[in-house]
């Protein structure tokens, strides 16, 4: 019924809250049903709709944290970026992006800092696939650690 009044006259006011509810409701019992990506779809809806949603943080937050937690766990850091990049797209401060992206960031500069003892140990294979996965962990690397992230290949390679 919502969505026939919406059609027939959009923007009513009286329809934006009762549709935004429904719209939470639906992502509440997507979450229940184990199905997140299908209840973030809908938040994704009602961001479209209406950002201003006080909720919408909140329940949006929750699952993706969840999700970059299970994708952390599985070394899937390609899909926890993508989840933060998610989140930002709607809440850029928000405290789930800020505390993964620190999180990220650390975890990557802790595996160059290994890359570097490796290399300075003559080990440079085994720092060139130590620097690769902070590169992983991390893609969004500043200038200089892209840099020192070539750097170790290089000398892997001259040393083969």
């Amino acid at each position: 019924m919502l969505l026939v009044v919406d059609r027939r006259v959009p923007g009513w006011k009286e329809s934006t809250p009762r549709f935004d509810g429904l719209l939470l409701r639906e992502a509440n019992l997507k979450l229940e049903a184990k199905e997140p990506y299908a209840a973030l779809a809908l938040m994704d809806e009602l961001a479209e709709r209406n950002l201003a949603n006080e909720q919408l943080p909140l329940i949006m937050g929750r699952t993706i944290d969840e999700l970059i937690e299970d994708a952390t766990g599985q070394n899937n850091f390609k899909k926890a970026q993508y989840l933060i990049s998610r989140l930002s797209k709607y809440f850029a401060n928000h405290g789930v992006v800020q505390k993964w992206t620190q999180q990220l960031k650390k975890l990557s500069a802790d595996k160059l800092a290994v890359a570097r003892q490796l290399s300075e140990a003559g080990q440079f294979d085994e720092a060139s696939r130590t620097a690769l996965e902070a590169r992983r962990i991390w893609s969004s690397m500043s200038t200089n650690q892209v840099a020192e992230v070539s750097r170790h290949l290089s000398l892997s390679l001259i040393h083969i």
